[in-house]
């Protein structure tokens, strides 16, 4: 598969898309620890057992709209705005993963060719 630009900034940077740069939980400080455990409940229970529910439309569209090119920094970016909107600010939990959700949806509609 062709490495879009985006892909070749990152490469050229050095730095990997691997959903570290910008999540709100710091895996240096809590290692593989309880914190992370809890993103990982969140993400993978059942879609309407989530304390939130994501419009992947207007993701896409905002995507389009204010991050095209760097998908870890839109979704954090995005991730942190939700939040504000609705309450969590202090729930870094909570923002980790809605970051993990719009970053894992837009990586995998650019594999598919759906988005730049």
């Amino acid at each position: 598969m062709k490495k879009t630009n985006s892909e070749m900034f990152h490469l050229k940077k050095g730095i990997p898309s691997d959903g570290t740069r910008f999540g709100f939980i710091n895996r240096l400080q809590t290692g593989v620890g309880a914190l992370l455990q809890k993103v990982n409940t969140i993400l993978y229970q059942v879609a309407d057992s989530k304390p939130y529910q994501l419009d992947y439309q207007e993701v896409e569209e905002k995507y389009y709209e204010l991050g095209f090119g760097d998908i870890d920094e839109f979704a954090s970016s995005y991730a942190l705005g939700w939040a504000m909107m609705n309450d969590f600010v202090n729930d870094n939990v909570l923002k980790q993963a809605v970051y993990e959700e719009v970053r894992i949806h837009l990586w995998q509609k650019r594999g598919q060719g759906e988005i730049e």
